[in-house]
């Protein structure tokens, strides 16, 4: 017997009889919806516990990661210091020797003399065997 069947038979018995059907399923109905909000606590207990171990992982990833890129960034602050005092004694020196250009110049001048002084005793050993 169906629900509407059950209320069209109630009608010959009277209104206490729809009164109790009435109530039964009103009950009835209170208790689905207690299950379903215990139900939903439950879930949103367990939603809550989830997000709260995800974030817990995001957490100690986000901290591992930020301290390896700390890392890597002292590194490579470290490098540019080194890097940077490099040219410091560079330029320095640059500047003591008049600058790139002269250093070259000198450097020529150098190989010029010293290329000379072998063709002179290249040129002076091959007239002593003549």
């Amino acid at each position: 017997m169906g629900f509407e069947q059950l209320i069209i038979a109630a009608q010959n018995w009277g209104p206490t009889a729809i009164s109790t059907i009435i109530a039964f399923v009103i009950s009835y109905l209170i208790r689905q919806q207690k299950k379903n909000a215990e139900e939903d606590s439950d879930r949103e207990k367990k939603l809550k516990e989830s997000l709260s171990i995800g974030l817990s992982r995001l957490e100690e990833n986000f901290d591992k990661s930020f301290s390896a890129l700390k890392k890597e960034i002292e590194k490579h602050q470290n490098e540019i210091g080194a890097l940077k005092m490099d040219k410091l004694e560079k330029d320095d020196f640059y500047k003591d020797m008049g600058g790139w250009r002269s250093e070259l110049n000198r450097v020529q001048d150098l190989i010029i003399a010293q290329n000379n002084t072998t063709l002179e005793k290249i040129i002076e050993l091959w007239k002593g065997q003549k």
